[in-house]
C-alpha cells in the first residue's frame, strides 16, 4: 500500500471545535487494515525521506 499519513497537529487552523487527538488516531486505525498500518504510519515515510 502506498499511502503516507500526515497531520497538521497541533491543529494550525483555528476552528470553534477541534476533535480530540485520540479520537482521530482511533479513526485512522479503524480504517487502515492492521496489515497496512506499519506501512502507512511509519515505513512509507521512512522510505520517502531516508532512502537516499
Amino acid at each position: 500500500m502506498r499511502l503516507l499519513w500526515a497531520s497538521d497537529w497541533p491543529h494550525t487552523e483555528m476552528f470553534e471545535a477541534v476533535p480530540e487527538d485520540d479520537d482521530l488516531i482511533a479513526l485512522s486505525l479503524s480504517v487502515v487494515p492492521r496489515s497496512d498500518q506499519a506501512a502507512v504510519f511509519a515505513d512509507n515515510a521512512k522510505a520517502l525521506y531516508f532512502a537516499h
